[in-house]
Order: C-alpha cells, then sequence, then structure tokens
C-alpha cells in the first residue's frame, strides 16, 4: 500500500505515533525460560500453563535458542510414535532473530516479515533477554490502531 493512501486512510498523527514505538512498549514480557535438557513434555506443560507459545531455551546460563508450542508438539507426536525424545534443545531454534529494546516497531515487524519469522527475542543493553515479539503482538498493535479509527 502506499505510504501516501496509508496517511489517507489512518492520519498522520496516528503514522508519526506508530513510527515512535519501540519494540519495548508492545513486546511481552519474559520471565519464563527453559534449559537445554528439558524434556519436551516439559516446555509444553510449562507453554501450556502459562499461555505462552514460545519459550527461550538456555545451555550453562547462556540462551542457546527458541522452541515454539507447535515444535514442541510435533516433537512429542514423533516421540510418542518412534520411542525416542529429544530435548528442548535438540528441537530448539538455534539462530533466532533478535532484537534491541530500543528498536522501532516498524523495523522489527519488517524484517520479521521480510524473514517470515513468527517470533523474536527483544534484549537490553546488558544481553538478557527481557521479551518474546511476536506477530500477535503485531496483530494487536494493527487491531487497536484499527479500532481507534472508528
Amino acid at each position: 500500500m502506499p505510504l501516501k493512501r496509508l496517511f489517507h486512510l489512518l492520519g498522520y498523527s496516528v503514522i508519526m505515533n506508530l513510527m515512535k514505538l519501540d519494540i519495548k512498549s508492545v513486546m511481552t514480557s519474559c520471565p519464563y525460560k527453559i534449559q537445554a535438557d528439558a524434556s519436551v513434555d516439559e516446555a509444553i506443560s510449562t507453554m501450556e500453563l502459562r499461555g505462552i507459545r514460545h519459550l527461550p531455551i538456555e545451555k550453562d546460563g547462556e540462551l542457546i535458542g527458541i522452541v515454539s508450542l507447535t515444535s514442541a508438539r510435533v516433537s512429542k507426536a514423533v516421540c510418542d510414535s518412534l520411542s525416542y525424545c529429544p530435548n528442548v534443545g535438540e528441537i530448539a531454534q538455534t539462530e533466532p532473530l533478535i532484537f534491541q529494546e530500543n528498536e522501532s516497531l516498524a523495523k522489527a515487524a519488517k524484517v520479521m516479515a521480510e524473514k517470515k519469522e513468527d517470533c523474536a527475542l527483544v534484549g537490553n543493553s546488558d544481553g538478557d533477554v527481557t521479551g518474546i515479539f511476536t506477530v500477535t503482538d503485531c496483530l494487536k498493535v494493527l487491531a487497536m490502531v484499527l479500532e481507534d479509527r472508528k
């Protein structure tokens, strides 16, 4: 959609405010992590209990990747049929996107769309994972903007 049409539909002030948003203001805080040697069942239970769909994975205090609820469930189904159950470290997405908290929402959304990623980890200047930014977070922002335009 051409930018001119977007400005017309949403209004200049809305667009300008969206452009100022950083990823920290819309991310989902990430207080939960899982160890690489944890079972797939443990990952599924943790995500279902907490109502989340992604978990950062650590090994020896270092981030090694992220696991999604979908990939954990698929792994569990394979485990049940093959009698081999990998741990979460073995099914991890080992090179997740990582953005800094002050990264613009626009840039994060653009990179995720280009790479067809449904989530990215968010870190602070100390290198700690502080949140996860997902397509769902992006859709929540879009829904707020569109609701506000009614």
